[in-house]
């Protein structure tokens, strides 16, 4: 009967073409079917008659459904995966901050020492240039900070200097030099 309804709309010229898609039972089994009509009409536009197809869809819409459920996992992977990353930056940004702080304090701390402090990386360029140091030879943090220490125009005791940077590197310790001149 739902067939013959279905022709019906067709016959009847309101429409040139049907699509229902629909669920039956075969055999105690749920088979989607989807049924596609089309009138067929002559040059004149008379009807000539109707085409109709089946398709048995089962198949395709449990398809369909197992790429929506894996697309929903995917999603909530990626939503999780995102809250996680957004947590771990945070926490990222709250160490940068504490390690920023912890940062500007040793600066105070070291620019606060009364004594000439330079501070070298193993390739012996200056990373830190403390305040008696540029009071004590007019070259700002700026000037220094980068290069290569040897290299600086310092007028000062240079061998004893060096012999301090020789023991610090074979030892791995730091060095104090207590009397060492300079202009």
């Amino acid at each position: 009967q739902g067939y013959m309804r279905d022709d019906q709309l067709l016959l009847s010229g309101d429409k040139d073409f049907y699509e229902v898609e629909e669920t039956i039972l075969d055999h105690g089994r749920e088979v989607r079917l989807i049924t596609r009509k089309l009138a067929l009409r002559h040059s004149d536009g008379c009807l000539g008659g109707l085409i109709g197809l089946g398709f048995d869809i089962t198949e395709k819409k449990h398809i369909e459904e197992e790429l929506r459920q894996a697309n929903d996992r995917m999603e909530e992977g990626i939503r999780l995966r995102t809250e996680e990353l957004a947590l771990a930056n945070a926490l990222l940004q709250e160490e940068i901050a504490e390690r920023l702080k912890a940062h500007q304090a040793i600066k105070l701390i070291l620019d606060s020492i009364s004594a000439i402090l330079i501070v070298l990386d193993a390739d012996g360029q200056v990373t830190h240039w403390g305040n008696a140091a540029h009071l004590s030879f007019g070259m700002s943090l700026g000037e220094v900070v980068g290069r290569r220490f040897a290299q600086l125009p310092l007028a000062w005791g240079w061998n004893e200097v060096a012999n301090g940077l020789a023991t610090c590197r074979e030892t791995g310790q730091a060095v104090k030099l207590s009397s060492v001149w300079y202009e």
